[in-house]
């Protein structure tokens, strides 16, 4: 009896086992395993179109004014061409690293791959470059530096005149205008010139003076005070700004804004040759670092020359200006000195002013530049 009721109930348990089974849910198939996302390639570093290099920029201007960046743009210059490059075309600037009238031939020559040079410095033997001292010819040096930035045809002029050397211009500058600093009576008429001894910086400044009946004496930059001082000039065309530069308005009595020669340009150029060998890209932003160094100190002048203004006056010194008729008068008696340019430079020299004429009729860019 026991083992019927123990067989019983196993064969029950084994039912009810078999019964659960087939009612449970059925077991879940394992996932498949999740194949990774392939890795995506990152893109290849852009390789610069060149590598870095070093330019020695030879600058004619004085280490006395080398911490100035609005009268040494070789330094704005060196910053901005880092930063249009990426860093790839640095510049270290030499100033006095050669005499002011063999900076232009050292970059022609590859002493140096860049310079900054005073076009005044070479009128003797590329004298249509003395066509930005003619007198009353542009209204002041801004207007001449927008000739280059903005006039095709006055830029080709000069580009075409340097590339033949050997040279790339790439910024164009000119100071604050040039201005005449008088010991005692301001020189405000043009009767006013006669007889005084007035010191000049290049000879179509000397003959523009000539008609006017003063005396022309040519003295060094660095003897202009001591020369005021002892009476040895009695008046000196220079700039306000580098008049207070050398203490002039402790010694002057005034300060007038003749627009005799008010422009004295200065050029940033490059080696040809190394500017032709750099990549397309790196030309471009050659180009545009010396555009915006060359805009950069527009306005820096600008500002010079209003700041020594203010200084001179504080100093009690009289910043005057002739009267239109006397200017209108000094210019036709002036015009003398566009006969003596022309002798030496010949028809080409009539077509340069001519082009440089035709652009400053149509300009209207310059007039606020100055504060004029």
């Amino acid at each position: 009896m026991k083992k019927k009721i123990l067989s019983s109930t196993l064969g029950l348990l084994l039912i009810i086992g078999l019964v659960a089974t087939a009612c449970a849910a059925p077991a879940q198939e394992p996932a498949p395993a999740t194949t990774p996302d392939p890795t995506t390639t990152p893109a290849p570093a852009t390789k610069p179109s060149m590598e870095p290099v070093v330019w020695i920029l030879a600058s004619n201007v004085s280490k006395g004014n080398a911490t100035d960046d609005m009268f040494v743009p070789g330094y704005l210059f060196s910053r901005i061409i880092y930063e249009e490059t990426g860093g790839l075309i640095r510049v270290d600037v030499k100033n006095e690293l050669y005499p002011p009238a063999e900076t232009l031939y050292a970059v022609a020559d590859g002493r140096v791959e860049i310079g900054h040079v005073t076009l005044n410095n070479h009128i003797g033997d590329q004298p249509l470059w003395g066509l930005s001292l003619l007198p009353f010819l542009y209204e002041n040096g801004a207007q001449m530096a927008y000739s280059w930035l903005y006039g095709p045809e006055v830029h080709k002029l000069y580009q075409d005149s340097l590339n033949a050397i050997g040279v790339q211009q790439i910024a164009f500058f000119s100071p604050p205008p040039q201005e005449i600093w008088c010991k005692s009576k301001p020189i405000t008429k043009v009767d006013d010139f006669k007889g005084q001894k007035i010191r000049t910086s290049s000879m179509l400044q000397a003959l523009a003076l000539e008609p006017l009946e003063a005396v022309n004496v040519n003295i060094p930059f660095g003897e202009l005070f001591t020369s005021i001082e002892r009476g040895v000039i009695d008046a000196a065309i220079t700039s306000c700004a580098a008049g207070v530069s050398i203490g002039l308005q402790d010694i002057c009595q005034a300060v007038v804004a003749w627009p005799i020669t008010p422009t004295q340009p200065y050029i940033i150029a490059v080696n040809k040759n190394v500017f032709d060998a750099l990549p397309k890209d790196m030309q471009d932003a050659v180009m545009r670092a010396g555009r915006q160094a060359s805009l950069a100190c527009i306005y820096g002048y600008n500002l010079r020359l209003k700041d020594s203004h203010r200084m001179a006056d504080a100093s009690g010194v009289q910043v005057v200006s002739p009267s239109a008729a006397e200017t209108q008068k000094a210019s036709e008696l002036m015009s003398e000195a566009y006969e003596s340019w022309f002798e030496i430079t010949g028809d080409e020299g009539r077509m340069w002013l001519e082009t440089v004429k035709a652009w400053i009729d149509k300009d209207t860019s310059a007039g606020w530049a100055y504060g004029y």
